[in-house]
């Protein structure tokens, strides 16, 4: 598992019904964009307003699909909702914020860019003063979600339909999980073998030519439930045990 990743963090927020108002969410998204360090505008990048939009344009997006798609009884792939699904929930909050005063919306190069601090700094007031768990727990984890689509997405699509079947067990009284059960089966049958599953093949440590054949041929994807353990088919053990056979035969063949 992730170091980064904290479980219970993200079980507490994700897994269970969660009591919010949408908008403080997105104001902590679009408040924080010019001081937190994670949006620092890139010095190669030349509009600094467009790089800003599509960090909290997709920081919302996580937001939206682990929350809002997760509790959703239709069984669909988190690409179901994307960037440009949020583009006008986010422009409409953006239009507000600023006429409250709490946010400049510059768009004339080269001063281009949201800004919170032109007017007092009443817009990082307005941010101190939206709740704790919203500013340090939620913000970190959509972050995380975030760079782990890109860096990551067996893990991502694994993590969000582990959340949907949380949400099934502990909202729903389980309606619906064999759905999600079936759906992660799909997954699992689909992508490569994970490298945990082919670990526990072995009776010691790979060696390095074993570990370079996996990294290249097994991917990292774990879940918080059971969801994986309860989802495994025969085809895909099969896919794992030829996976290890295979990396077997490179150790047969450094011996002789």
């Amino acid at each position: 598992m992730d170091d980064n990743f904290d479980a219970q963090k993200f079980k507490q927020y994700f897994h269970y019904g969660l009591n919010y108002d949408k908008n403080d969410i997105l104001d902590a998204i679009i408040l924080n964009c010019s001081k937190d360090k994670d949006f620092q505008f890139p010095k190669e990048r030349i509009h600094r307003l467009e790089y800003q939009m599509d960090a909290v344009k997709s920081l919302y997006l996580q937001f939206k699909r682990f929350i809002d798609l997760t509790s959703n009884q239709q069984q669909q792939w988190y690409q179901k909702l994307t960037k440009k699904d949020v583009e006008d929930e986010v422009m409409q909050r953006i239009s507000k914020l600023k006429s409250a005063g709490f946010l400049d919306y510059v768009t004339y190069v080269p001063m281009d860019g949201l800004y919170t601090s032109g007017r007092g700094d009443k817009g990082m007031q307005k941010f101190s003063n939206l709740e704790s768990w919203i500013r340090e727990d939620m913000l970190p984890v959509l972050k995380y979600l975030h760079k782990l689509e890109i860096a990551n997405p067996y893990q991502y699509c694994s993590l969000f339909m582990d959340t949907k079947y949380a949400r099934i067990m502990n909202c729903e009284g389980g309606y619906g999980s064999d759905k999600t059960k079936v759906l992660y089966q799909k997954f699992m049958d689909m992508v490569k073998p994970a490298k945990d599953d082919v670990y526990q093949f072995f009776p010691k440590k790979p060696t390095k030519q074993q570990e370079d054949y996996m990294q290249e041929n097994c991917a990292d994807y774990w879940t918080v439930t059971d969801l994986k353990q309860q989802s495994k088919s025969d085809k895909y053990i099969q896919k794992v045990q030829h996976c290890f056979e295979t990396i077997q035969e490179l150790e047969d063949r450094e011996i002789d």
